[in-house]
């Protein structure tokens, strides 16, 4: 197990990996080779955990920092969306 938790996350640091998947990799090499937890358990927990609603807030808020900065300001923006919700409620009247 100190293999799976300590010198395969080493390594992979050291080759340059990003930290996501030294992660799942180390945690994935210590359930299935020494906890004997089957792939298809693995795979459907994990993505029984990623498949939230709740989740796809990140993304968006990401992609609403993005828009703000390219904006230049957050004043800006936030006067762009009033505008467009202003036209689309009077569309909507």
């Amino acid at each position: 197990m100190t293999f799976a938790l300590a010198v395969v996350p080493i390594a992979l640091l050291l080759l340059g990996f990003p930290i996501f998947l030294v992660l799942l990799t180390a945690v994935t090499v210590a359930l299935v080779f020494f906890m004997h937890v089957p792939l298809v358990a693995l795979q459907q927990t994990l993505f029984a955990s990623v498949n939230a609603f709740a989740l796809l807030a990140i993304p968006f808020f990401i992609y609403a920092g993005e828009l703000m900065v390219a904006a230049a300001s957050p004043s800006a923006w936030s006067i762009s969306c009033r505008a467009a919700s202003a036209r689309s409620a009077a569309a909507s009247a």
